[in-house]
């Protein structure tokens, strides 16, 4: 039996850009990267305030792919601080909306894919969802520990960028993903200035140092 053919629009919302692709079913068909000029960025007072901005841009990416927006069959953001989850996909409800829409919300920019994800599919009758939010929370109680009683540690971190990585790499080296143990060092901030960046280099040397006496 021949398999259904999905296609799938995909929004990747980051500080500075916002990434778009067009999927059917797991194969990439049309992509493309739009930086967003700094200036232009820096009118609006908080992120969220960059919806329809962005919308905008990815209207004109399918317009010029000559993709008809009734041609997808559903649409994918970038999850965003919503209360914390498990891994998974998840369809954009009113409760997320509310989330994303809140202060801490509107400080990353993971969270304007699911509400532009909500929108477009509100607007041609598509669902919409998110995947693996930046607040996949899976920690065991012991990872909570912060040696203060006072503080428990939060899960927050790029788990859609991690463990897509880490499935792509069981699946190369032919173990499952559950056997698999990645470790995850850093990534470089596409807001971090040159001396915010030193400082961070700086910090990690001297922990070496340490480690070495």
């Amino acid at each position: 039996m021949k398999e259904k053919v999905y296609k799938i629009l995909a929004i990747n919302p980051g500080s500075t850009s916002t990434k778009l692709s067009v999927f059917e079913n797991k194969k990439e068909i049309m992509q493309e990267v739009i930086r967003h000029d700094k200036n232009l960025i820096n009118k609006f007072n908080i992120i969220t305030e960059q919806k329809d901005m962005r919308k905008e841009y990815i209207y004109k990416f399918l317009k010029n792919n000559k993709c008809e927006i009734t041609t997808i069959d559903a649409v994918v953001g970038r999850g965003g601080m919503i209360k914390p989850i498990e891994s998974g996909t998840y369809e954009i409800n009113e409760s997320m909306i509310k989330d994303l829409n809140n202060s801490k919300a509107s400080l990353h920019a993971s969270s304007l894919g699911g509400l532009i994800a909500s929108e477009i599919g509100k607007e041609h009758g598509i669902p919409s969802f998110i995947v693996d939010p930046v607040v996949v929370d899976e920690l065991e109680p012991y990872s909570r520990l912060t040696g203060i009683p006072e503080i428990s540690k939060e899960s927050i971190f790029h788990a859609l960028n991690a463990k897509s990585v880490a499935q792509k790499l069981a699946e190369e080296i032919g173990i499952k993903y559950e056997d698999l143990r990645p470790v995850s060092y850093t990534h470089l901030r596409a807001h971090e200035t040159p001396e915010h960046l030193v400082c961070r280099l700086l910090l990690e040397k001297k922990k070496k140092k340490k480690k070495k006496k």
